[in-house]
């Protein structure tokens, strides 16, 4: 099995660019995105937001459905009393 050595990270590196894929550094990022940089970026944001609000949402189900199963059975058990 062949190590991943520089002569294969760079045949890497050119097929990316060769198929319009470019790069910038961290610091260049941030001074100046790319447009498409900045694009994936809101994009992955927006993402993460609706991911968040699922799983807040999904929580609250869960915990409501709970406290319901907790408020029936207090009934049932007041009932018996």
């Amino acid at each position: 099995m062949q190590d991943f050595t520089l002569t294969t990270y760079k045949k890497l590196i050119q097929a990316l660019l060769n198929n319009g894929y470019s790069f910038q550094t961290l610091q260049d990022f941030i001074q100046r995105p790319e447009p498409l940089s900045r694009q994936f970026w809101e994009l992955a944001t927006k993402l993460r937001s609706a991911s968040y609000a699922r799983q807040a949402d999904t929580h609250r189900r869960k915990e409501t459905a709970v406290y319901a199963k907790l408020r029936r059975a207090k009934e049932v058990g007041d009932r018996r009393s």
